[in-house]
């Protein structure tokens, strides 16, 4: 017969799982023994598992009353077996954002019954009340250990709708960067707001949420869409605000979609693809098409309103089934619906222009590694390079170019964003040398980061004196100090203070200087903290200012991705959900290992 494995075997004969080989059974186990020690001992008593029907031969070996039950007993609820299945079990619908109501379900307990019958799943009130706030507690324990080693750390933070329990929630995700030179980012707390929040409810509730995570005194920045009750809340608490630059781009961009003739383009495409979507005759027929021409067989694209990114998406498919669409309603009685050549360069137009816009947004939306000094260069790129009005662009071209790039302009002149937008784009050894700002600018910028690590060593300096002074006087009993030589006594006075190593203005500038003389980095896809890695013993001030600049994001994105796997957690199957387990599901999902 053959094993759960596909081995062959018959009934005086057992197979071995870890080397395959065929072993005699004969009642005893002295060949499991020696293929045991043949394979070095890894052979365990759950791994050795006898075919059933040789188990009862001979007839005079039956397995006595008390081992014929252990066999089938459930696992006790302590035993490791049983741990380690709830365990699992309970991992996969905290991961897999299933109700937890699955675990009453008479079809999922039966399956787990097959598969191991000695396992008793608990209920659904035992995975809420113990089950998921122990494995909150664990997981929330080892976030609070990574915390409390960063100096610093910057939020991101948004506002969104349960549709199944018409709540309001607000959303905390926190970016550090850690003693391994990675961007860190962890999701930390999601809280019911009120339904009429404003600017001061906002602010109650994140100093709640610092104040719960220990971290009032470590955020140094905010970064947000350009929401106004947000960006109060942050003046509220003394946090400098950041705008997201994904959602600047796409401020910008919708300004430039605004410009008459282009709406008027827009909304047609938008009519093309709801002809289509309404129609499953239609839909058929340009299927027929779309082989005939031999075309990708894709769907059309609808555009949401809210997103950009869309109408970008709707726009390149129908240029990709232009003459699918087109030979559908020629033959039809819809040819009112057809594009002029005119509007069709329009489209092609809007594409090529906008491609650069949704190629910024994804690379900016990443959160391994740090984005806010590409901001710089990006800006300068889309502003001087991408919508550079040139000789050949039409009229609707130029307008659109225009519009967008007014809006663009009027962002990011905020002093203190600058500030740190600026040393984190000369931080980063790709862009070290600066080439697209005058020298003035560059100098400037210098200038300024040789003041925050003057500062930096100067508080080290302070640092050690106090923890010095500290230890001065809890010696007991106190240490004689050395006393004085003749030349001591006759020049010291001129020496004292001195650092051996020299002043703290000496040592920024040093470090400085042979920063920038080092060559930039060439790949510009690498990540500038394995760079600044492998540098801490030369640059060790350098690399503390790194850590607080570098733990800036660009975008809102981390924040904003917790609506999906939210609106999945908060589903209608969860519509009666507590938003304390809404934000214990929440946290384990997106914290997950």
């Amino acid at each position: 017969m053959a094993d759960s494995d596909g081995m062959v075997v018959d009934k005086k004969k057992i197979a071995c799982r870890l080397c395959r080989a065929i072993i005699a059974y004969s009642g005893n186990t002295s060949s499991m023994t020696k293929t045991n020690s043949v394979n070095g001992g890894k052979l365990s008593e759950e791994d050795t598992v006898v075919d059933d029907e040789v188990e009862a031969q001979p007839e005079s070996k039956q397995l006595t009353l008390s081992a014929a039950y252990k066999r089938t007993a459930p696992f006790l609820q302590n035993s490791p077996r049983y741990c380690s299945l709830l365990r699992a079990t309970t991992n996969f619908i905290f991961h897999m954002m299933q109700p937890l109501s699955l675990v009453d379900e008479p079809a999922f307990r039966n399956l787990l019954q097959v598969a191991e019958p000695r396992f008793q799943l608990p209920h659904c009130t035992h995975i809420t009340t113990k089950v998921l706030p122990e494995a909150y507690s664990g997981v929330r324990m080892a976030v609070e250990k990574q915390l409390a080693l960063a100096s610093k750390c910057t939020i991101t933070t948004d506002l969104w709708t349960s549709q199944h329990q018409q709540r309001s929630y607000m959303s905390l995700t926190v970016h550090f960067i850690a003693d391994d030179f990675t961007l860190q980012s962890k999701c930390l707390q999601t809280l019911e707001v009120p339904q009429d929040h404003d600017a001061a409810s906002l602010k109650d509730v994140l100093s709640s949420m610092f104040s719960d995570w220990k971290i009032t005194d470590k955020v140094c920045g905010g970064i947000s869409d350009n929401g106004s009750n947000i960006v109060n809340s942050f003046t509220l608490l003394n946090i400098d605000h950041y705008p997201c630059i994904a959602h600047t781009l796409q401020l910008a961009v919708n300004k430039g979609l605004k410009v008459a003739r282009v709406q008027r383009i827009i909304a047609r495409c938008k009519a093309i693809v709801s002809h289509f979507k309404r129609s499953t005759k239609e839909t058929y027929k340009l299927r027929e098409k779309q082989e005939l021409l031999k075309l990708p067989q894709h769907m059309l694209v609808q555009d949401c309103v809210t997103r950009w990114g869309s109408t970008l998406s709707m726009l390149q498919r129908l240029i990709e089934q232009q003459t699918a669409i087109s030979a559908v309603l020629v033959e039809g009685k819809d040819r009112h619906l057809m594009l002029e050549i005119g509007d069709w360069e329009v489209v092609e137009m809007l594409v090529e222009l906008l491609k650069p816009f949704q190629q910024a947004t994804t690379v900016m939306g990443a959160v391994r590694y740090p984005t806010l000094s590409t901001v710089m260069p990006l800006l300068y790129k889309l502003l001087t390079k991408t919508l550079k009005i040139t000789q050949g662009d039409s009229a609707t071209s130029k307008a659109v170019k225009q519009e967008i790039k007014k809006d663009l302009d009027d962002r990011y002149h905020k002093p203190a964003v600058e500030r740190i937008i600026n040393m984190a784009t000369f931080l980063d050894p790709r862009y070290k040398e600066l080439p697209f700002l005058d020298s003035y600018s560059k100098r400037e910028i210098v200038d300024m980061v040789e003041e925050e690590l003057i500062s930096l060593e100067s508080d080290s300096t302070n640092q050690e004196l106090r923890t010095e002074e500290v230890v001065d006087d809890d010696l007991d009993p106190p240490v004689s100090k050395k006393k004085k030589g003749p030349i001591s006594k006759l020049i010291g006075d001129l020496f004292e203070g001195q650092n051996s190593s020299g002043s703290s203005t000496c040592k920024a500038s040093k470090e400085l200087e042979l920063y920038r003389a080092e060559q930039p980095v060439k790949d510009l896809d690498s990540d500038p903290l394995t760079w600044w890695k492998s540098r801490q013993s030369v640059y060790p001030l350098l690399c503390q200012l790194v850590k607080a600049v570098h733990c800036f994001v660009a975008t809102s994105v981390p924040s904003e991705r917790l609506f999906s796997s939210s609106g999945n957690i908060i589903s209608s199957s969860r519509s009666r959900l507590t938003p304390e387990h809404a934000d214990q599901l929440i946290f384990l999902f997106e914290n997950k290992a």
